[in-house]
């Protein structure tokens, strides 16, 4: 299951990032791309990821917590994600 986000740029300039599901998520997320460039937030475009969710099996609601890392900025992003699996 794949799933789109978009994530409205907050620096006054181009940021580096880097995105990846903090330890205590479960690991059947992953985040594509991993690293990439987000726009300056005056009339940027948004940014966007696709969370990708393989349960493996697993039931019930997979919880992640999706962290984007702009290390420039000196700041992040945390997206809470919820996938009900059956």
């Amino acid at each position: 299951m794949d799933y789109d986000i978009q994530v409205k740029p907050v620096c006054m300039t181009f940021e580096d990032f880097f995105a990846a599901f903090s330890p205590d998520s479960n690991p059947s997320f992953s985040v594509t791309p991993a690293t990439g460039r987000m726009d300056r937030r005056s009339g940027g475009e948004l940014t966007e990821l696709v969370v990708h969710c393989d349960p493996k099996g697993q039931s019930g609601n997979l919880e992640g917590n999706l962290v984007v890392n702009l290390p420039d900025d000196n700041s992040k992003i945390c997206i809470k994600v919820t996938v009900a699996s059956f």
